[in-house]
């Protein structure tokens, strides 16, 4: 009988076995595809360099600003920028921007996977009305799980844990982010910072990293996309990312989990005889 909490384990561990989302590990290579006529803009490492197209997307300058995506071959990466409306801009003034916009290959992210990304900020106006980061989102309804950002005139970075706005680029527009929790990772000029989340278990538990802070929490839905977006940060706001990664944790073969099953059936049977005899 000791040995069913063993066998309980075991078999749980290989019904998680079959993930949803495919293990990539995307290097920025050109231009994203959206603003580049739809060419390939990264290698994929985890599948033999493979060229990739990653990243859908969408500008807009509307009142007179300025809008855009290229390759920046300094940092290196993939890089969107937005500012400078003639109307004040900013997200509660229906100010320029730029998104891009991912969906995840397979599938959401399911326990024992884990996505990360890295990402950079050359500046950001001080008016408080601009925003750059990134959302975790669930497609259905384009609902973001998790967001962490950068506003304009703060000194560190954010996380919402779920829904800081919903309904797309629009209602971003119009109501802008709902205030965050804020974390130790501060500003850091043209430097990449690290971020990454594991989930934890079929219930939307998560770990996640983002430079030196560290927190943990529950998403509501699952992921299956990220949007990296910069909302009117101003001259010289570029928001660089690169190195879009999904991998997963090993577990093992289903040969060696029923040979650890066959082993402590045999050994409970063992000490049975040996206590009758």
């Amino acid at each position: 009988m000791r040995k069913l909490p063993l066998i309980a384990a075991l078999l749980s561990l290989a019904g998680t076995a079959g993930y949803a989302a495919n293990n990539v590990d995307y290097v920025a290579t050109n231009t994203p595809s959206f603003a580049n006529s739809g060419a390939s803009d990264a290698e994929d490492a985890d599948n033999g360099n493979a060229a990739a197209t990653v990243w859908a997307g969408a500008t807009d300058s509307n009142t007179g600003g300025f809008a855009g995506a290229f390759y920046n071959s300094t940092a290196p990466g993939w890089d969107i920028y937005s500012g400078n409306d003639s109307d004040g801009g900013g997200f509660n003034n229906n100010g320029a921007y730029a998104d891009m916009f991912t969906t995840l290959q397979g599938g959401a992210l399911t326990a024992g996977q884990t996505l990360s990304i890295q990402i950079q900020l050359s500046s950001l106006d001080q008016d408080g009305q601009q925003a750059a980061g990134f959302d975790l989102v669930n497609t259905s309804g384009y609902v973001d799980q998790l967001s962490v950002y950068m506003r304009g005139g703060d000194g560190n970075w954010q996380y919402n844990n779920g829904n800081a706005y919903s309904g797309g680029e629009a209602a971003y527009q119009s109501s802008g982010l709902i205030g965050g929790t804020y974390l130790s990772t501060t500003y850091n000029h043209q430097t990449y910072d690290t971020f990454t989340i594991t989930i934890l278990d079929n219930s939307g538990d998560y770990s996640a990293t983002f430079g030196g802070a560290s927190w943990t929490g529950t998403l509501a839905s699952t992921v299956n996309a990220i949007r990296i977006f910069n909302n009117d940060g101003g001259d010289s706001s570029d928001v660089v990312t690169n190195n879009l990664q999904v991998s997963t944790a090993a577990v093992p073969e289903p040969s060696s989990i029923m040979m650890m099953l066959s082993s402590g059936v045999l050994g409970s049977l063992y000490l049975l005889r040996r206590k009758r005899a």
